[in-house]
């Protein structure tokens, strides 16, 4: 391996290096003894004198960076000591994901002081924004969302991440928009390489139209125990709370602009009777159903038939730059049987968030059925 790293180094013309960990997270057996951990930091030395001997020879910086997954502890564990890397200077900068769908919630300032200042941090754009499926209801077709679709969902994930304090944006996957599997004719494509334009520029990211949402615990892939998507799905009973957190950007005072929060759910015989408070606001119940996506994702504009979504219309000007809090309640007062508990319990499948133009909204009653 080494010897294919410095062919690309000394050989080509590249302008850095980043070692994907990430793709895929195999390295040495954990737990890995100190003497192995000691012998992947030297490892990485060797390639820093490379990259060094090149910007040298180039008069030209040539960075070294590492794309990894956000569990540092679980890094060092099959070898590669992050901290000491950086610590020691033999990297300049760390690209944080998840396997292949995007993250939402990295807590990149807890990661910023566990690195110090002397590595720049990326925030990356992974293809599906979770494993969430949807529907095509001209083709019928079914299948998870491709980010790279939604200009919407790009600078939702751009935004987010980069008032959360990131020093850029890096996408990746972005072609796999563009497979013949997720379009809908051969001559067609989805992919919205236009909207890359100052996706890492905040200022001209807010006072657009955005989607936010979380990841998903389960998919198809992904390495389970690496994955930074812990909050959905989740189950909530009769009078059970849940808080979720996301990174979103605010936005420019007297845009006209509204935030749409919505829950979607596992289609239930009944309703259930949700709340949901944003950063702290009074829950409100004034949900209105409907069968539509926040915003079209490519083809894809419909939820599944087994599931159902509510959205719940707030201020735009509650939005905060880095951590929101979206607050689900269970109204339900059933304290039954365990079966009678479970008829009145909400399996949330995803909590998504449109900044949406007023003008745009879906109406707020009935059901938006499919034609």
């Amino acid at each position: 391996m080494l010897l294919m790293i410095r062919e690309l180094i000394e050989d080509h013309d590249f302008e850095g290096l980043e070692l994907d960990w990430l793709r895929c997270p195999f390295c040495i057996d954990p737990p890995a003894p100190a003497e192995k951990v000691a012998l992947m930091t030297q490892w990485t030395a060797e390639i820093r004198k490379l990259t060094q001997a090149k910007a040298k020879q180039t008069g030209k910086r040539f960075p070294l960076g590492l794309r990894v997954p956000c569990r540092l502890g679980m890094l060092k564990a099959i070898g590669l000591d992050i901290k000491a890397m950086a610590r020691a200077g033999l990297i300049d900068f760390v690209s944080f994901s998840n396997f292949w769908q995007t993250s939402w919630d990295v807590p990149f300032g807890e990661l910023r002081r566990e690195l110090g200042d002397r590595v720049a941090i990326y925030g990356v754009i992974e293809d599906a924004p979770n494993w969430l499926f949807a529907l095509d209801p001209k083709s019928k077709k079914k299948s998870y969302r491709l980010l790279s679709a939604s200009p919407e969902l790009l600078r939702g994930n751009a935004a987010g991440k980069l008032a959360m304090g990131v020093d850029g944006i890096e996408t990746f996957n972005f072609f796999c928009t563009d497979e013949s599997a997720h379009n809908p004719a051969a001559d067609k494509r989805q992919a919205r390489y236009t909207a890359l334009r100052n996706l890492d520029d905040l200022s001209r990211l807010r006072g657009q139209t955005k989607h936010y949402a979380l990841a998903t615990m389960q998919g198809l892939y992904m390495f389970p125990v690496w994955e930074l998507a812990d909050q959905v799905p989740v189950i909530l009973e009769p009078e059970w709370r849940r808080s979720f957190r996301l990174a979103m950007a605010a936005e420019p005072k007297g845009s006209e602009l509204e935030l749409v929060i919505q829950l979607v759910l596992e289609k239930t015989a009944k309703t259930p009777d949700l709340g949901v408070s944003f950063n702290g606001s009074w829950p409100t119940f004034a949900a209105a159903q409907t069968d539509r996506l926040l915003f079209p994702t490519g083809i894809y504009t419909h939820h599944l038939p087994e599931h159902q979504a509510l959205n719940y219309r707030f201020k735009v000007s509650e939005i905060r730059d880095g951590w929101n809090e979206v607050l689900v309640i269970n109204g339900s007062r059933a304290k039954g049987t365990p079966e009678e508990r479970r008829a009145h319990s909400a399996r949330i499948l995803s909590v998504e968030l449109g900044v949406r133009r007023i003008e745009q909204q879906q109406p707020q009653s009935g059901r938006e059925d499919v034609e």
